[in-house]
């Protein structure tokens, strides 16, 4: 298409929509009529729903899962049950009530045997929650705020405590 041509139509364009952001159609003039006050909810109702009363219950997040610091060796359909069951109760606590809640079974560092389990975490995760898997097995994880962040699997893991 000629540039000449092409600089009228984007003209004409411009005009045709510029015609119709001026003009007003009945129901926004009706709109317009209504009193402010009739449009406004009232306080109750037009709560910010982020603005939660009480401590919010955890939610399982797996930013963290480190894949390649898993176990599954062994990991049976009673082992899954057992893990999806804890991560249902842990899903119940909050940040608060999930420490004396007796579902962590111990505390794991940064050393030994664990080091692993820490290679995709941020420096400043010192430790991580230790959770038993039907007597055998282990699974990890921390909580930040209202998140429970699983992050790994070891499913051989003996019950030696």
């Amino acid at each position: 298409m000629a540039k000449g041509l092409q600089e009228l139509l984007n003209k004409l364009k411009a005009r045709y929509f510029n015609a119709l952001s001026q003009r007003t159609l009945p129901q926004l003039e009706a709109l317009n009529k209504i009193p402010q006050e009739k449009l406004l909810l009232p306080p109750e109702v037009a709560q910010n729903p982020s603005e939660e009363i009480g401590p919010q219950r955890l939610v399982l997040n797996f930013e963290y899962f480190n894949e390649d610091a898993c176990k599954f060796d062994g990991f049976d359909s009673a082992k899954i049950k057992s893990l999806l069951n804890k991560l249902a109760e842990i899903a119940k606590h909050t940040s608060a009530t999930i420490i004396s809640s007796g579902l962590i079974h111990d505390h794991v560092f940064n050393n030994g045997d664990y080091q692993a389990l820490f290679n995709k975490l941020d420096k400043d995760v010192e430790k991580l929650c230790e959770f038993e898997i039907s007597g055998y097995g282990r699974f990890y994880g921390f909580v930040i705020e209202n998140n429970f962040y699983f992050v790994a699997l070891d499913a051989i893991h003996k019950n030696t405590h």
